[in-house]
């Protein structure tokens, strides 16, 4: 069952679905204690269902929440907190990228390229290496295929991610100008 969060910053239908899930997780990983910007926001949406307009929805929401010791500083700080929690994920993701990229890629480009020498030495020995060659060649053929297809899902994944992620600061970049804008 999808979270506030998750139902909140899912808006847009093209945004993936997983990224946003671990996305939100790593954000209420790191809510801190007490009502900031994540809070906020779940009263913000809470406010949106009601067909509150924006500036009027911030600034109630404000106030109820300035009740509690929540100050425009405050609520700055904790915005800018989760902006860096989403941009340290994106760091630790583009990491097992380029991990994912070297387990499944890079070795067997190199693989490939050492096995294109192999061709290419055994090319000289003619009638009793025909044989290896033939094995070599299938062994290439099958990389390739499976270099292919392991490219285009890790690139899909990381388009997804980043699409995800660019939405959700998206959204929190404009509440965050929305609230240096319209709370005093």
């Amino acid at each position: 069952m999808p979270s506030i969060l998750q139902e909140i910053f899912s808006t847009d239908p093209h945004l993936d679905s997983r990224s946003i899930a671990f996305l939100i997780k790593a954000l209420e990983k790191a809510n801190t204690p007490g009502f900031d910007y994540l809070e906020f926001k779940e009263a913000l949406a809470a406010q949106s269902k009601l067909g509150i307009d924006d500036a009027t929805a911030f600034k109630s929401t404000f106030a109820t929440a300035s009740t509690i010791g929540l100050d425009k500083t405050k609520l700055i700080a904790s915005t800018k907190h989760y902006i860096n929690v989403l941009k340290e994920q994106k760091k630790l993701f583009d990491q097992a990228v380029e991990k994912r990229l070297e387990e499944k890629v890079n070795l067997k480009e190199k693989d490939n390229q050492d096995l294109n020498d192999k061709v290419k030495a055994l090319q000289n020995k003619l009638t009793e290496i025909n044989l290896q060659l033939t094995k070599l060649n299938n062994q290439i053929a099958e990389n390739s295929q499976g270099i292919e297809s392991e490219r285009l899902k890790i690139e899909e994944t990381k388009n997804d991610f980043e699409k995800a992620l660019n939405g959700i600061l998206e959204q929190i970049e404009v509440d965050l100008t929305k609230i240096e804008n319209w709370l005093n």
